[in-house]
Formats: C-alpha cells, sequence, structure tokens
C-alpha cells in the first residue's frame, strides 16, 4: 500500500466481479424512482422489481451491442 496511487494502480480483492454490482445498484435507483412517483405504496415493491429488471436488460442489451460492434470491427480491421 505504500507504492498505491490512485486511479492508476487499482485496488486489489473481490473487483473481479464487479459487474454484480450492478444489481443492488438498479435496485436502489428503482426503489428511490419509484418511491417518488407511486401514489400507491403498496406497489412499490412490484414497480421497483418491474423498473430494476428493465433496467438490468437495458444495462446487458447495451453491453451485447457493444461486444457486437467490437466482434465486427476487430474482424474488419
Amino acid at each position: 500500500m505504500i507504492a498505491f496511487v490512485p486511479f492508476v494502480d487499482p485496488l486489489y480483492g473481490g473487483w473481479d466481479w464487479w459487474y454484480l454490482m450492478l444489481v443492488p445498484l438498479t435496485l436502489l435507483i428503482a426503489l428511490v424512482y419509484k418511491a417518488m412517483r407511486c401514489e400507491d405504496l403498496t406497489e412499490v415493491p412490484r414497480q421497483t422489481l418491474v423498473a430494476s429488471g428493465k433496467l438490468l436488460g437495458a444495462f446487458l442489451g447495451c453491453a451485447a451491442v457493444l461486444w457486437i460492434l467490437l466482434v465486427i470491427l476487430e474482424r474488419r480491421w
């Protein structure tokens, strides 16, 4: 840790699984958004799960499109 330089040297330990942090991130974003938008608080849990699923789907869709573009461009060059 003596030679650790932030933003240059990465911290080790558990960062190989960074994409699993997208699940709680999307759940918390959806919870805050739906808690402010829903008129009836009994709808919040279900609406949160639906919105979180949509967010995760959008993230996965964007990742798939970028991966396909990367594969196509890599073959051209």
